[in-house]
């Protein structure tokens, strides 16, 4: 078996993994992890109200189970577009920002790195010019949205170079385009106005040899042949069932990874542990191919129970990936 770094690269890009990668989000368990998921900028959350490196101020709000969730904007960083002249985005040359990275991959050498970016993209200038604002101003303020997409993107790209610099493998954008059933704005305005700069973006982390990863929450199935087009190497879908598993597999497998998480908002919070067990084994069915094309991504137990899932169920989901993916389950060919 080979260099654990080499076989979640190989799972990524269709070259014959010797088993399915697995990603836990607890660094606590970095051992058993392929893949090292880091963040490298401060959205702030927190109680309170903290101020971005974008300049606006989220809060997180506590649920009925006493943990913190992610909450919204409170205070955009452009309120008018008479702001825009001065608004000043996210440095990514800042001291520190990768010390916590470079502490591990020191220790851990062998592990495939992602510099988790946070809100990107279209999500990101959502937040950073106010979310209901920003949706009406892609039909009526079309010149300044291009504007704030290129401060946006030429900072993101800056930031891209860093983390290539830095050692990453991937960066990973956070960019929610769905909803239950169909995409938050027309797809056709995100193909006018994100994807042309979004290409540009995955072309540079290519040159420096970095792969990008994206996540959505929601429905996007129809946009996912967009993002293979502009090379979207890995794509993680908050939620995978909604998307409908067997028929991304059958149109998309080995053609984007699917860096896979279990069901976060049915199956883990309502459904039996041998419901996750066998949606888990779905996934690996459908979505994985004799090639690759599948990273299990395992949350923290904290975090299941902050969704609310029951403890049993926050205990299996770790145990189903564990049945079906990882360094002790070598595919056989």
């Amino acid at each position: 078996m080979g260099n654990i770094k080499d076989n979640v690269k190989r799972a990524i890009h269709f070259q014959y993994p010797d088993y399915i990668p697995l990603m836990y989000y607890d660094h606590n368990l970095i051992e058993k992890t392929d893949v090292v998921s880091i963040f490298v900028t401060e959205l702030a959350g927190g109680p309170g109200h903290d101020t971005s490196e974008w300049g606006f101020r989220w809060e997180l709000e506590k649920n009925d189970q006493g943990f913190y969730a992610p909450g919204s904007v409170k205070y955009p960083a452009i309120t008018s577009w008479d702001q825009l002249k001065n608004y000043k985005p996210l440095v990514a040359k800042k001291s520190g920002r990768f010390d916590y990275a470079q502490k591990l991959m020191s220790k851990y050498p062998d592990r495939y790195y992602v510099a988790n970016c946070e809100a990107s993209n279209f999500t990101l200038c959502a937040y950073i010019r106010g979310f209901e604002d920003f949706l009406c101003d892609l039909y009526e303020e079309p010149e300044n949205v291009r504007k704030l997409i290129d401060i946006v993107f030429d900072a993101e790209e800056d930031l891209i170079g860093e983390c290539a610099a830095a050692g990453f493998d991937a960066v990973w954008w956070e960019d929610d385009w769905g909803t239950q059933l169909a995409p938050i704005v027309n797809p056709e305005l995100l193909r006018e106005f994100f994807l042309p700069r979004m290409k540009k973006a995955v072309d540079l982390a290519h040159s420096l040899g970095i792969d990008i990863w994206l996540h959505s929450c929601g429905y996007i199935y129809d946009l996912i042949p967009d993002l293979i087009s502009i090379g979207i190497d890995g794509l993680n879908l908050g939620q995978v069932s909604l998307n409908g598993v067997e028929r991304m597999g059958k149109e998309f497998g080995g053609k984007i990874c699917f860096l896979t998480p279990g069901n976060y908002q049915s199956t883990g919070i309502t459904g039996t542990v041998q419901e996750i067990f066998d949606e888990i084994e779905k996934f690996t069915i459908h979505l994985n191919t004799e090639k690759g094309g599948m990273v299990g991504l395992v949350s923290a137990v904290s975090t299941r129970l902050g969704y609310g899932a029951p403890l049993e169920n926050a205990l299996a989901l770790p145990r189903a990936f564990e049945k079906y993916c990882g360094r002790w389950n070598p595919i056989k060919r």
